[in-house]
């Protein structure tokens, strides 16, 4: 992938690579001026931007890069795990498949707000007994924290 929308693109991220453009080694796709690093930039709901933001959550989250893993049981296409440090749970629900599904939460599970959905529009929503999934959705959300923080 290119860092810009044209042919010629800088070979590295050093300063003097980006000062000289470079003929590309392997050929362009043809649709490199739409599909970019730039353009991708730019898009609020891109793979970049969803990459950027899980990214950030692991910092924010001690659980996400220290936390204990469990795995949790799921119906059909939904593989769900949760990671957990001191009183920190967050719970990973991916739906694999093309159809819409829900994963239901255990009674003592607490509430839960969704800090992350890869398809961008779901951040912030509360989580109350069952989780819904829509077709080839991820989400991240934290567990069981609302009750003592009021979020």
């Amino acid at each position: 992938m290119t860092t810009t929308s044209t042919a010629r693109a800088s070979n590295s991220g050093t300063r003097r690579a980006r000062r000289v453009a470079v003929e590309p080694w392997l050929p362009l796709e043809k649709d490199y001026q739409q599909r970019n690093v730039a353009v991708l930039q730019a898009e609020d709901n891109s793979i970049y931007r969803l990459h950027r933001k899980l990214i950030a959550l692991r910092r924010r989250h001690r659980a996400l890069h220290v936390g204990g893993y469990r795995p949790i049981a799921a119906n059909g296409d939904v593989l769900a795990f949760v990671r957990e440090a001191g009183d920190e749970k967050i719970l990973v629900a991916l739906n694999l498949g093309p159809e819409p599904t829900e994963l239901i939460f255990p009674a003592d599970a607490g509430k839960g707000r969704l800090l992350l959905s890869s398809i961008g529009d779901r951040d912030g929503e509360r989580i109350e007994r069952a989780l819904a999934l829509r077709p080839n959705e991820g989400v991240v959300v934290e567990v069981g924290r609302m009750g003592r923080e009021g979020t």
